[in-house]
């Protein structure tokens, strides 16, 4: 049976185990550095969520809670503070960020000019095709910390 060798810097960032990084690792020894992370998964993503679940559950109808009100808490309040929570506790090296902004920009102008293109292909008007821009520049994840301003 061939034996696939995978370099260190391909399982970076995939883990905690460090003897995962160490070299380059066969396929077999990969996966099971992969699957010895699985309760690590499941104690910091799954249960937490479960549980937030599982309280809301049983506690909401006791309290008479509302699902719209808790809604726009969650909206208003609680995405709005960890975004900003996000953005002021992340360190990134200003190359880094320079190559994002960098990226961010190439996009939305190809977005932009196929925006335009697919407007003037269906002989839009200008307002449609601003439309079709604005559609195609700027998408819906562009709402999540708007209810703080």
């Amino acid at each position: 049976m061939p034996v696939l060798l995978l370099p260190a810097s391909f399982l970076q960032g995939k883990g905690s185990d460090p003897s995962c990084y160490s070299g380059a690792l066969e396929l077999r020894e990969y996966r099971e550095c992969r699957v010895g992370q699985l309760p690590q998964i499941y104690l910091n993503i799954l249960i937490p969520v479960f549980a937030l679940v599982a309280i809301g559950y049983v506690v909401g109808p006791r309290l008479g809670l509302e699902a719209r009100t808790l809604s726009r808490v969650a909206y208003f309040v609680l995405v709005p503070a960890f975004t900003f929570s996000v953005l002021t506790t992340s360190r990134i090296d200003a190359a880094i960020a320079g190559r994002m902004v960098l990226y961010i920009g190439v996009v939305e102008v190809a977005c932009a000019l196929v925006a335009v293109g697919i407007a003037r292909l269906f002989k839009r008007s200008p307002q449609m095709t601003g439309a079709y821009v604005l559609i195609a520049v700027f998408p819906n994840v562009g709402n999540f910390g708007s209810g703080s301003v």
